[in-house]
């Protein structure tokens, strides 16, 4: 049959299939150039342009494999994580701030030199879920530890540095600053000073007085307080807790229901506080004071003298009780006192808010636990308090 000149060649027409080797070479080696077969003199046949393209496939991939393999070869050390292996050596302190995230705890530990890297830190807080529970506050750590270790010793709370102590009800503010001076460090008259020339920043409510005493308002308790602590914000966290305390109770609407003002009512809480020792006779205690403040009679706490001279209220003398100068003297002077007599329990607040129904004016100790008798007559009084004297209770 004859062959048409559009007619595809066969191998069986003479034409090697080694001949696509040849044609590549040619190519590339640029001989032929007029867009015809070097041996037919027919037109490449357009099937055969696959070639190029895998060629420049292959050349890429042996390019881009060269790239990894240097790449490699020059960055291997760049994934390892930097991180001590030891325990520490030199002490050190670092403090995490309120809302300081782990990450940040993780820099400034860095910064501190206490871990190698933040990185080191942060793998070690992820694989221990208790990370997340770490508190603000001064840390006493080592440098150069390892991060693990050093997220452990976080994470005991023996390592934060606090001082810590408890105020009981019932003190005074010099009794209260020197407690605070023995804990901290800091001294009685740095406190007083604070008082004084910082009064407008202690926090003190809206209803406190303008000038003089604190006393009442820094709350007893037991407190942690940073070494780093001024005698302000120390004063502050007093102060807060005492309206912390006021609010949960109710002070300003509860006083108001009982015809005091907020600092009357605090007033009559703190000689609650000086004169019960159980907290179920407080809110009696508080209804022989609102009997003895309607009628009106003197109440005759002798406590409020014995606060205003500051001495206890078994060395006052019949001229202390007898001193009608004295506005603290509640024998004569009829009337709350002009300020609280001392710092003030929640139970006590409580008592001057809810006073028990009674018609009583008078209390006196009829036990050896210093329990009272509540009575209401003068005659029952002279009773109650012969008896007292006779059992040694008064």
């Amino acid at each position: 049959m004859a062959r048409h000149a559009y007619d595809e060649p066969s191998d069986a027409d003479g034409v090697d299939s080694g001949s696509e080797v040849d044609d590549l070479g040619a190519l590339i080696r640029g001989e032929i150039d007029d867009g015809k077969h070097p041996r037919s003199g027919r037109p490449p046949r357009k099937k055969r342009r696959h070639i190029l393209p895998i060629l420049a496939a292959l050349i890429a991939i042996a390019i881009a494999a060269g790239a990894v393999y240097l790449a490699k070869d020059l960055f291997s050390g760049i994934g390892e994580v930097e991180d001590y292996a030891g325990a520490g050596t030199d002490a050190v302190t670092v403090r995490v701030m309120e809302g300081d995230t782990v990450s940040d705890i993780a820099g400034t530990l860095q910064e501190a030199g206490v871990v190698k890297s933040k990185r080191a830190f942060l793998d070690a807080a992820e694989d221990n879920t208790a990370s997340q529970a770490l508190q603000p506050g001064l840390y006493a750590l080592k440098k150069e530890m390892k991060a693990s270790l050093a997220l452990e010793a976080m994470l005991d709370p023996t390592s934060i540095q606090t001082l810590k102590v408890t105020l009981p009800e019932g003190l005074t503010v010099e009794q209260t600053l020197a407690t605070l001076e023995e804990a901290t460090g800091i001294t009685t008259e740095e406190f007083e000073a604070a008082i004084e020339e910082d009064r407008a920043n202690l926090g003190l409510p809206e209803w406190a007085p303008e000038k003089g005493r604190v006393e009442g308002f820094l709350q007893p308790g037991t407190y942690n307080f940073d070494p780093e602590d001024t005698p302000l914000s120390i004063l502050q966290t007093l102060v807060a807790q005492f309206n912390a305390v006021a609010s949960q109770v109710g002070l300003v609407e509860g006083a108001k229901a009982v015809g005091q003002s907020p600092y009357e009512l605090l007033t009559i809480a703190s000689l609650i506080e000086r004169e019960a020792y159980w907290d179920d006779e407080r809110p009696k205690i508080a209804r022989v004071i609102y009997n003895r403040l309607k009628k009106p009679m003197p109440l005759q706490i002798d406590a409020a003298t014995a606060y205003s001279l500051d001495k206890p209220g078994n060395e006052l003398t019949q001229a202390d009780l007898d001193d009608e100068s004295n506005p603290y003297n509640l024998r004569v002077v009829s009337g709350l006192p002009p300020t609280p007599i001392a710092t003030v329990g929640l139970p006590s607040l409580d008592g001057a808010l809810n006073p028990a129904d009674g018609s009583w004016l008078y209390y006196v100790v009829n036990s050896d636990d210093q329990h009272h008798a509540f009575v209401t007559t003068a005659e029952e009084f002279e009773e109650a308090a012969q008896v007292c004297q006779q059992k040694g209770w008064c």
